[in-house]
């Protein structure tokens, strides 16, 4: 859950040039359903992407044309099409990026934070991070 303060920020801006709004806390469940029924014109959620490195984990769900796909800009469905099929690190890259570049220009997302999540640190423990940002409790122990 995307922390209130925010939204409380973005609201304050609004404010200042004339947008009124209202923060309602929903749960998943309630803010999709009303999003999907495009009751949700302005929203603050996060996503973890499935712990994958990788664009087609976070920029083609919310791009690629479905339920989740707000803006249903055809140039950048076709152009993650091209990006999510795609076996050629370039081609992929060069289409993620129009995608993206398309997605920033248009402000469909707006990015607020990035989270970041520490677990532990000692200079005394064996810990191996992994590139997927899921931690194994079970591989770690001490030196």
């Amino acid at each position: 859950e995307a922390p209130a303060y925010e939204a409380e920020a973005v609201m304050g801006y609004l404010s200042a040039v004339g947008v009124r709004t209202t923060l309602n806390r929903l749960p998943w469940e309630a803010y999709h359903d009303a999003q999907v029924a495009n009751k949700t014109p302005l929203f603050l959620t996060n996503w973890g992407s499935y712990s994958l490195a990788d664009a087609s984990a976070s920029v083609s769900v919310f791009f690629n044309g479905g339920e989740d796909d707000w803006s249903r800009d055809q140039q950048v469905i076709d152009d993650l099409k091209v990006a999510d099929t795609s076996t050629d690190p370039e081609v992929r890259k060069a289409n993620y990026a129009k995608a993206i570049k398309r997605i920033t220009s248009q402000a469909y997302q707006v990015p607020m934070f990035s989270g970041i999540r520490s677990y532990a640190w000692n200079s005394d423990l064996d810990f191996k991070p992994y590139p997927d940002e899921i931690p194994r409790f079970y591989e770690y122990g001490w030196k």
